[in-house]
């Protein structure tokens, strides 16, 4: 009768443990935003400086050299991605879930895995992401997805890591922060990073801080998503740390007296 007891205590203990064991939610996909480069109020013909609107120049100069990393070298797995938050999950162990899809890019047809894995205990979420197999990016979050970074790799003939985007976002009015490091130890530019947000109150919502490691310069520029108006900061385009601004129109004008 005793053994039957103990057995018994054993069952229940068992069962107990296993009914307090966290119900794993199917994680949450961070915005695109949250690796996605913002600079559409700097897109226009930057090949050739055009007199009067030299400040806007400088600053679409210096968003464009970041605009290229980003854009260009990771366009496939970051245009893979946005795909993703269209599609349905499949669920592939008790944490791990599976996004699984074709997406066609410059009329090339690419096979897409982005595994999504949860750890109850840390309230976390990593990512991997696979396009034709190689994988472009991996990450992390937390549950509720309003913070975490991405990394992701080279695709050379030895893949390594080349970006990293630490990143912050806020559901209630789509504001948020990334920014974007080189973390290729045999790049020139190691270290260097843009600091992006569009958060900012006031004339100005968006910025970029630019660190440039190779030159040890650093530039800072705002901007009004809506009106275009903004400013640039930079010793190394004006010899000054005064503020450069551009009106509505991108022309070169007086800076406002306020913030």
């Amino acid at each position: 009768m005793k053994k039957f007891t103990v057995i018994i205590f054993a069952l229940v203990l068992i069962l107990g443990m296993t009914s307090c064991k966290k119900k794993v939610e199917q994680p949450v996909l961070p915005p695109s935003q949250t690796m996605e480069l913002n600079d559409n109020n700097f897109q226009g013909n930057t090949s050739e400086k055009v007199e009067g609107y030299g400040n806007w120049f400088s600053a679409a100069v210096t968003g464009g050299f970041w605009s290229a990393i980003v854009k260009v070298s990771f366009a496939i797995p970051i245009y893979a991605y946005k795909h993703a938050l269209e599609q349905t999950p499949q669920k592939v162990d008790n944490s791990t879930w599976l996004w699984q899809y074709n997406v066609q890019f410059m009329g090339i047809n690419h096979h897409v895995k982005l595994y999504g894995s949860v750890d109850p205990n840390q309230d976390m979420v990593s990512w991997e992401m696979y396009v034709d197999d190689f994988n472009w990016f991996v990450g992390e979050n937390n549950v509720a997805a309003t913070e975490g970074y991405w990394i992701f790799y080279s695709k050379d003939a030895q893949p390594k890591e080349k970006l990293k985007v630490e990143w912050t976002y806020d559901y209630s009015d789509s504001t948020g922060t990334a920014k974007y490091i080189v973390v290729d130890q045999d790049a020139n530019n190691y270290n260097s990073y843009l600091y992006y947000g569009n958060n900012l109150d006031g004339l100005y919502n968006c910025f970029f801080n630019i660190v440039n490691t190779s030159d040890t310069s650093s530039v800072e520029i705002q901007w009004n998503n809506q009106s275009r108006v903004g400013r640039i900061k930079s010793s190394k385009y004006f010899g000054d740390q005064a503020w450069h601004c551009w009106n509505e129109s991108l022309q070169d004008c007086q800076c406002p007296s306020s913030k």
